[in-house]
């Protein structure tokens, strides 16, 4: 018999929500995509059959988030970059301050450079941050959800609700990429969905990304630039990206950098 094969245009279809970060529900999936509960279990058991999926009673779970590496092997690139934006982002918090603290290797390296300092009340995503932090005695807490364990990470519906109860002083976000058209560009739809989320809740919200991330772009646009309160990243941008961000209100941080300027004023967020 030969192997079921999944149309290119409904497979593509599945993938959206799989990049979404979403359960995916047999109902739910057959009446958006208006083909019978039975098509869609066999297409589940193909994506399946393909590693991209995790069957699950009455749908199917993302096994992971895409076209990225593992973090803790993302953790060991650029290692002297991210502990040295980290510096930086520590320098920012104050005593008992609000924190949210997403998934990454640069959030990694914040939360060890936290660590040592003032203590904090921080919601993370990310579970090595959970240790890192609590075991300082920092009080942290964890979003919930679906837990992603080649990520490390919690994904899902119950993270975006957990974020929405809160109001944070300081959001430590690292990203995909900084582009001076697109603003910050992201590979999945789940971390753009969070992301928005984020900004809307924050005092101040800060995107790091090392130097080699300007430019780049990914499947995804998130916030445009002038959402964005504070940019660090590991070493000073060029003259006309600088001038850029400085113009959408952004403050830009790098390693020696004089802080001497007042902050930007704090932005009009969404209610």
């Amino acid at each position: 018999m030969a192997a079921y094969k999944i149309p290119g245009s409904r497979k593509q279809e599945i993938l959206a929500y799989i990049r979404s970060g979403k359960e995916m529900h047999v109902a739910s999936l057959a009446a958006a995509l208006r083909v019978s509960p039975q098509t869609i279990r066999r297409d589940l058991t193909a994506l399946e059959r393909e590693g991209i999926i995790k069957r699950v009673y009455g749908g199917a779970l993302p096994t992971a988030l895409p076209r990225q590496a593992p973090v803790m092997d993302r953790s060991q690139v650029n290692t002297d970059e991210k502990a040295a934006i980290a510096r930086v982002a520590a320098g920012l918090v104050q005593e008992q301050q609000r924190l949210f603290i997403g998934s990454g290797s640069t959030n990694l390296a914040v939360a060890r450079a936290l660590a040592g300092g003032p203590k904090i009340r921080a919601l993370t995503t990310f579970v090595p941050i959970l240790e890192i932090l609590g075991g300082a005695g920092h009080d942290v807490e964890g979003t919930g959800g679906h837990y992603d364990a080649a990520f490390m990470t919690f994904l899902g519906p119950d993270v975006i609700q957990s974020v929405t109860e809160r109001i944070f002083d300081l959001a430590f976000v690292s990203v995909q990429g900084v582009h001076a058209d697109l603003g910050v560009v992201e590979m999945g739809q789940f971390q753009i969905q969070l992301q928005r989320e984020i900004v809307r809740r924050t005092r101040t919200y800060v995107v790091m990304a090392t130097a080699d991330k300007f430019g780049q772009t990914g499947n995804f646009t998130s916030t445009p630039l002038s959402m964005i309160d504070i940019l660090i990243t590991d070493r000073a941008p060029s003259p006309a990206f600088r001038e850029l961000l400085e113009e959408k209100g952004v403050e830009v941080l790098w390693p020696g950098v004089d802080r001497t300027a007042a902050p930007a004023p704090e932005k009009r967020r969404a209610g």
